[in-house]
């Protein structure tokens, strides 16, 4: 009966471990989406947000000085607006001038820039979460779910992350990727596993 109560007590334990880190993960999320709706295009965010659309659509790279795959991912999202025109026809192209390229695509004809920006940004987001569950799990394995709890929740509710992760730039798939391979690369020395040493080697 006592085996029977301590097993029922932490299958109770781990069942409340994970609502606490979705209810974490829902909050982080609906942080960055509201932040996001109010927040301008960036600078640079026109450049990424072109560079990994006319990737997606001709299979050529702009060159930006970036590595592609963070690009690659904004590019996923904006790949869904059908009514974007043929990349190879915006003023800029013939060149490879990623500036002139976003500007026309964003500005220069019918483009709902809102709507585009959106698609954009929203992969990244999702990578966000993908890292703050990460967070969760390696906290978990450390500390317990107390621990893990405690991490999310600062992850969730971290100014830095969010201003980040509500933008189609490059820094929060760098950031995402870099503790994914920590996570990974842990994982292997712990445990000796050649798949370990793959997905650290592929992150």
């Amino acid at each position: 009966m006592t085996v029977t109560n301590d097993q029922t007590q932490r299958e109770a334990a781990e069942t409340a471990g994970i609502l606490v880190a979705v209810v974490g993960l829902l909050i982080f999320f609906a942080l960055a989406m509201g932040s996001m709706r109010d927040k301008s295009l960036t600078f640079d965010e026109g450049f990424y947000v072109a560079r990994g659309w006319a990737f997606m659509q001709t299979g050529e790279l702009l060159t930006l000085g970036h590595p592609p795959l963070a690009i690659l991912l904004v590019g996923l999202g904006v790949s869904l607006e059908a009514s974007l025109p043929d990349p190879r026809g915006l003023d800029g192209w013939l060149e490879g001038d990623p500036e002139r390229v976003s500007e026309d695509l964003l500005w220069g004809g019918e483009v709902d820039f809102r709507r585009v920006t959106f698609l954009g940004r929203i992969t990244i987001i999702w990578l966000g979460v993908l890292l703050g569950a990460l967070l969760w799990r390696w906290a978990k394995e450390w500390y317990g779910p107390g621990g893990a709890s405690l991490a999310l929740a600062l992850y969730a509710l971290s100014p830095n992350l969010l201003a980040h992760t509500r933008l189609a730039t490059t820094d929060l798939p760098v950031a995402a990727f870099y503790v994914a391979t920590l996570y990974a690369w842990m994982r292997f020395l712990r445990q000796r596993s050649g798949h370990w040493l793959w997905i650290s080697g592929i992150l």
